[in-house]
């Protein structure tokens, strides 16, 4: 449950569009593609963005540990 916590907690963090990216991929399931449509933007950037966001997320909790 902690570890949840503190992942959640470091995805508020994010940059916006980052923290929506990350939440309609993992929370509501949504296809790059699908993402790309509502947020207006290309599948590439939406998938540099995720990537972005994750590697963010890793060096984030990695550091905590």
């Amino acid at each position: 449950r902690e570890t949840l916590r503190r992942v959640l907690r470091h995805i508020e963090d994010l940059p916006p569009k980052q923290r929506e990216i990350v939440r309609m991929r993992i929370f509501e399931e949504l296809e790059y593609d699908e993402i790309a449509e509502k947020l207006g933007m290309s599948e590439i950037n939406t998938r540099v963005q995720l990537s972005l966001a994750r590697k963010t997320l890793r060096n984030r909790i990695k550091s905590e540990l």
